[in-house]
């Protein structure tokens, strides 16, 4: 019967017992309902593209949710996310390639990233070069117009003529 068919297709989510609504995984929460590379996403650092080769690479079903996943496939998703170079990810694919210190590429996540960031500012703005200085004075640096964009939080000068 055609109808019976056509209500299985929309079967809205029924959660299982097993079934976990908030996940804690690299530091942030991860919400239960949503696909797994799309619930990825939350961690700062994990994209979409990064989040669905992890999948791929950890042999995760990336249509099913994130609270239905076993505690083992979190494990294995986390690792490959961590150590992406021993699951043949490609060099080009990580966010931090040729780090500043010792050379090594990888991909690198919440708390991780916001400090290798704050090391990066502060490296350029004690060696004094262009882009510190842009930094540390909070105007534009990658070369944008500032004549007349980016004026929020200032002073605007002379208010109208006569």
């Amino acid at each position: 019967d055609q109808s019976t068919a056509r209500s299985t297709e929309r079967m809205s989510l029924v959660a299982k017992e097993d079934f976990q609504h908030i996940i804690r995984v690299l530091n942030t929460n991860l919400e239960g309902k949503r696909k797994v590379p799309f619930a990825l996403t939350a961690v700062k650092g994990i994209g979409r593209r990064i989040a669905t080769l992890a999948c791929k690479k950890a042999k995760v079903d990336i249509t099913k949710r994130a609270g239905e996943l076993s505690r083992e496939e979190v494990d294995k998703l986390v690792d490959v996310v961590t150590r992406p170079l021993d699951y043949n990810v490609p060099v080009w694919f990580l966010n931090r390639r040729r780090d500043f210190r010792d050379n090594t590429s990888a991909q690198i996540t919440s708390n991780d990233l916001n400090s290798k960031l704050r090391e990066d500012l502060e490296r350029l703005r004690k060696i004094r070069a262009h882009r510190g200085i842009r930094h540390m004075y909070g105007a534009k640096v990658r070369g944008q117009h500032t004549k007349t964009t980016g004026r929020h939080g200032r002073t605007m000068g002379v208010a109208g003529g006569q």
